[in-house]
């Protein structure tokens, strides 16, 4: 029998996680299909089945098997920037600026949105409500914050 691992990955689009009813729907669907995978004799551990060569291709299956595992299930873009900018949900967003820049926070999220945002140069100013802050601001170098918008306000995880 020949294994895949890990099982084909639904991604949704940005669109699609807009409509939070059909990404709820479809979230579960891609859960769904990863236990079924499971119990039908898929794997996620490649060290133990032995019979995989070690490549950058593995290396990348088994990056994705992990995120699988861990049912994180959301797709993160990442935009690197040297200039402010306005958030969107589910961003990984690393600043590498020299002087201060600002990232507001979408002022459109949706409950459940969630943002990542990492310095990697000059100071960061975080703009919208967070936990009953009006703004942060990054001062740490190679500090990151993880936001979730719980549907009034960002929280700090």
């Amino acid at each position: 029998m020949t294994r895949s691992n890990p099982p084909p990955h639904i991604r949704l689009t940005p669109e699609i996680r807009k409509n939070r009813a059909l990404a709820d729907v479809l979230d579960k669907l891609a859960f769904d299909m990863f236990l079924l995978w499971k119990r039908t004799g898929g794997s996620t551990d490649s060290i133990e089945e032995g019979e995989q060569v070690q490549t950058s291709t593995n290396s990348r299956v088994s990056r994705n098997a992990a995120r699988i595992n861990s049912l994180e299930l959301k797709e993160f873009e990442i935009i690197p920037t040297t200039v402010s900018l306005t958030a969107e949900e589910f961003q990984i967003i690393v600043c590498k600026n020299v002087s201060e820049i600002t990232i507001t926070l979408d002022p459109d999220a949706l409950e459940g949105d969630e943002v990542h945002i990492k310095r990697r140069g000059g100071s960061v100013i975080v703009a919208g409500s967070i936990d009953g802050f009006t703004n942060k601001t990054i001062n740490v170098l190679n500090y990151s914050m993880h936001l979730v918008f719980d549907g009034a306000d960002w929280s700090e995880i």
